[in-house]
């Protein structure tokens, strides 16, 4: 199990500024470390999602750095993916497959070995076991969103990207994301939340309020 302090993700400076648009923020600067939850918080249109994104190199910032360091190595952009689970209201899913089928694909494309075991546990947790054969493309909104939080964690992530994890979600599905969440802390992984959901941020050790 990888330890507290071997794992760090750094902003430093962090700014973004899109084409003749105003800067969204400037000057950002963060740590976190294994163990650590970091919540992302501020009005609609300052730039959560865009951070999140950022972070975790999808987007590229106007100034500043993203640093992840595993035992003070630091990981070059690259092979960031490969370290990190990423779940948003906005992502697609292949709605022709099944929730198993897509697993598999996310598997491959991502180039870890699904562990069946731990699909089927998350399926239970999820309540979505007994759709497991159903096409993705016949879930509710609510069963998508709990179909991208599965996919985020099947790979055991070092850094959980997540970006509004409780939308479209009922009670019971809220409990999951706790559930997730928690595991992740509890192995010495670390989360980042993009929201303005108090529950969500009272899940959080630290907060970045843009």
């Amino acid at each position: 199990m990888i330890q507290i302090d071997e794992i760090c993700l750094k902003g430093v400076g962090l700014s973004k500024s899109f084409y003749r648009g105003s800067p969204l923020f400037t000057d950002l600067s963060f740590s976190a470390n294994g163990g650590d939850a970091l919540g992302i918080s501020g009005v609609n249109g300052s730039g959560k999602s865009t951070l999140l994104c950022i972070m975790a190199g999808l987007l590229g910032s106007s100034a500043g750095k993203i640093e992840f360091e595993i035992e003070n190595n630091i990981i070059k952009k690259s092979e960031l993916q490969s370290h990190y689970g990423f779940s948003a209201p906005y992502l697609g899913l292949y709605e022709e497959f099944n929730i198993e089928e897509h697993a598999q694909i996310y598997a491959d494309l991502k180039d870890f070995s699904l562990d069946k075991n731990y699909l089927d546990s998350l399926l239970e947790d999820s309540s979505l076991s007994s759709s497991r054969k159903k096409l993705i493309g016949n879930y509710s909104s609510g069963m998508k969103q709990r179909a991208k939080l599965i996919f985020s964690v099947l790979s055991r992530p070092k850094i959980l990207f997540l970006d509004e994890p409780t939308s479209n979600l009922d009670d019971s599905g809220k409990s999951f994301v706790e559930k997730l969440i928690e595991k992740q802390i509890s192995e010495s992984g670390i989360v980042v939340i993009a929201s303005n959901e108090r529950a969500e941020l009272k899940l959080c050790n630290k907060t970045i309020k843009i």
